[in-house]
């Protein structure tokens, strides 16, 4: 069935249109999950919009009015070159000389593939990689607040230890020795400057510093490990457990800060409550219900039923 027909001189000129404004410089970079594309579609103008590729890397058409549904097109890792291929032969099935171009409208965090920021900045984000990226670049996304303490960001970065990093002659422009470049799964955490220690925490396990700890209200479960000096060894972060009592009875909250740092997933930073316990465990296995019974002898938690 042709659904309709493109006039080969209308077809020509959009070619050439498109062309004239891509000869510059052709655009090679992959089309990835989370991804916003402009796609317009003179042949079929009901098809022209802004599609975000889904976690399944495809997007999708809308259902036309006459019926014709083509499907999603899978085009996570082509470019967008090969992407209008794609389209062009699928539509081709229906139109006469179809014509598709496409242009990258913003980019997606993809899950692996990002550097996150949190802490003292206005947008704690997962920013999307890409070669080349620079702290600075992740800081002008996020932007330190003006209570931010600039002498002392924590670079999380894989199994390395914590990294310092002060970056205040860099922000005033007169040292960019501090700019380095960033890797795929960094973490920056920008702590405050002198912040009102209200709550008490208590920090055990595969970290660098355990024991009790004094923070502000707020703090995350990322803030908590960045002052504990990071994880060390095989720590199952994972699987690390924020211990609460809540009417007199222990309730474990478990958080997947290895999920966090590898794809950004903020609902995995746990805001903290004073008296929390945060354990971070050397294996999956580990049997916190005996865990906590031992934190219970220290008097490390308490419940009524003590």
């Amino acid at each position: 069935m042709r659904v309709a027909k493109i006039s080969a001189a209308l077809a020509a000129m959009f070619i050439l249109s498109a062309v004239a404004g891509m000869a510059a410089e052709v655009d090679t970079r992959q089309i990835g999950q989370g991804d916003r594309l402009l796609v317009r579609v003179p042949t079929e103008p009901a098809m022209s919009g802004e599609y975000t590729i889904d976690e399944t890397g495809r997007f999708f058409f809308p259902i036309l009015e006459h019926g014709l549904d083509l499907g999603g097109f899978k085009v996570d890792g082509l470019t967008l070159e090969k992407a209008e291929e794609l389209v062009i032969s699928r539509m081709s099935k229906y139109y006469e000389s179809p014509v598709v171009n496409m242009e990258f409208v913003a980019y997606g965090v993809r899950p692996g593939f990002a550097v996150s920021i949190f802490g003292a900045v206005t947008e704690q984000y997962a920013h999307r990689f890409f070669d080349g990226m620079k702290l600075m670049d992740a800081l002008i996304k996020s932007r330190p607040l003006p209570d931010a303490d600039l002498s002392k960001l924590a670079l999380f970065r894989g199994t390395e230890p914590v990294r310092y990093i002060d970056i205040r002659l860099m922000m005033e422009g007169k040292d960019l020795s501090s700019n380095i470049l960033m890797q795929a799964g960094d973490m920056i955490i920008v702590p405050y400057t002198q912040p009102a220690m209200k709550m008490r925490v208590i920090v055990l396990g595969k970290v660098t510093s355990p024991g009790t700890v004094f923070v502000p209200e707020g703090t995350q479960i990322l803030d908590l490990l960045g002052r504990a000096g990071g994880t060390v060894g095989r720590a199952a972060i994972g699987n690390t457990y924020v211990i609460r009592v809540v009417d007199g009875e222990p309730v474990i909250i478990n958080s997947d800060v290895k999920s966090l740092m590898k794809f950004g997933d903020l609902k995995e930073n746990i805001v903290l409550k004073d008296g929390d316990v945060v354990f971070v465990p050397e294996t999956s296995r580990v049997d916190i219900a005996k865990v906590i019974q031992n934190l219970s002898l220290l008097n490390l938690i308490k419940s009524t039923t003590d």
